[in-house]
């Protein structure tokens, strides 16, 4: 061997680890394997194999033509013979060079037709502490002993580099794909708690125009009514002053009600504190009772109020708790408006308990279906055909909100009574 081609054989190493260690991506370490083999080992062709779970997985392929080509995922022609060598190799574990065709005609003996086969082969098993990592096939079309042991021993000495460069590789690329897979994730995550966090807000405005809407309905109606007979008395032949007097002082009391629903919704909106401070309870449910007074006596039913005097001092909001009750009884009337075989009844109570002061509402209706108990304070939740579903909801977060419990009870025969506790002052 001359000097000159000695000098650049040593030179093979050297430049092929500074190309090698510039590269991380796995098809740009595969590509410098590649061309730097096929032009220090003046082959024709050449293939790289990835060694996964004991089976040969074809990673590129590179041909000279005359400038040097890489096909990542393809095999060279005469694949079958390739596969041959290559596996030879890959269970050995060591090197195999064919100088002759006659040779690798010998080590191929397969009856089925196949391409011409290669003059010169060299094959050569990529380790990492006797492991297998990849197999590099090279072959010369042309040139009998075309990898002599001078252009072998680089190519040798660089087995274990290659064989660490394109495991490192590897490894990047899982990761890569991973934190790939990792943001893919994280975003679709992200995307949907978005679109959950839109929809809940959706649903709390929803809620919260329910809620206005539910609330602000019976004062005005109860305004409307009261108006109503107002104009009726006041239009009389002989007008009742005092009749009239009496409806323009319920809507005076109701529009006193809507507007401090509309105040509590203003610190509802400026994230300000209801105010709590102690107050009769008994009295606030007569107040009620007043209110509703057209409708209770629209349907004929009798109001039986018990301990209606005594005093019961509660803390909390007073038009909270009145919101309370008069949902409470509105449902109440509701639910005894087709009752026609018995006495349609409505009874109130206030009494002290060792959780607080327990305030109920009873009624003498059909009571509730069966299977309807768990549900009946879900929002939206309704038998009646035009309600929305709101009002027992409401009344269940205002009483919680005071620090008391909600519940419901049947009674036998008939009815259903509604029940929560107040703190005691």
């Amino acid at each position: 061997m001359s000097s000159h081609q000695e000098e650049a054989n040593n030179k093979v190493p050297v430049t092929f680890s500074k190309a090698l260690s510039r590269e991380v991506v796995i098809d740009c370490v595969i590509e410098t394997i590649m061309r730097m083999m096929l032009l220090s080992a003046g082959a024709t062709a050449g293939q790289l194999m990835l060694s996964e779970s004991g089976r040969l997985r074809v990673l590129a392929r590179a041909e000279s033509k005359p400038d040097i080509a890489v096909a990542f995922g393809a095999a060279i022609q005469g694949a079958p013979f390739v596969s041959t060598i290559t596996q030879a190799v890959a269970r050995s574990g060591h090197a195999v060079t064919l100088d002759t065709a006659a040779e690798a005609a010998q080590m191929f003996a397969s009856p089925e037709p196949c391409n011409p086969l290669p003059s010169s082969v060299f094959c050569l098993p990529l380790l990492i502490k006797h492991r297998l990592v990849a197999v590099l096939y090279l072959e010369n079309d042309h040139t009998e002993k075309a990898f002599p042991a001078d252009k072998r021993a680089p190519i040798e000495l660089l087995a274990s580099q290659m064989a660490l460069a394109i495991e490192n590789a590897c490894l990047s690329q899982i990761l890569h794909d991973e934190d790939r897979q990792r943001y893919v994730t994280e975003r679709q995550s992200s995307d949907l708690q978005f679109e959950l966090t839109q929809a809940s807000r959706i649903t709390a405005i929803g809620e919260l125009v329910s809620s206005i809407i539910h609330e602000m309905s019976q004062p005005l109606s109860a305004i409307d009514a009261s108006s109503g007979a107002a104009l009726r008395w006041l239009q009389r032949d002989a007008p009742d002053v005092d009749e009239a007097t009496v409806s323009l002082e319920k809507v005076r009391t109701c529009t006193v009600r809507a507007k401090a629903i509309i105040d509590r919704l203003r610190e509802l909106n400026r994230q300000s504190q209801i105010p709590f401070k102690s107050f009769d309870i008994n009295a606030a449910v007569r107040e009620v009772i007043l209110v509703s007074r057209a409708r209770i006596d629209k349907l004929g039913v009798n109001i039986a109020y018990e301990d209606a005097s005594v005093e019961h001092p509660v803390f909390g909001n007073r038009v909270q708790v009145q919101q309370v009750i008069e949902n409470l009884i509105a449902n109440a009337l509701e639910a005894m408006a087709d009752t026609t075989d018995r006495a349609r009844v409505i009874q109130i109570s206030s009494a002290h308990s060792d959780s607080g002061v327990v305030i109920s509402v009873s009624d003498s209706g059909p009571g509730i279906a069966p299977g309807w108990e768990d549900s009946v304070f879900r929002p939206f939740t309704t038998t009646k055909p035009q309600a929305m579903g709101m009002g027992l909801s409401i009344c269940k977060r205002i009483v919680e909100a005071h620090g008391g419990t909600m519940w419901i009870e049947k009674i036998d025969p008939h009815g259903l009574r509604f029940s929560f506790t107040l703190e005691a002052t």
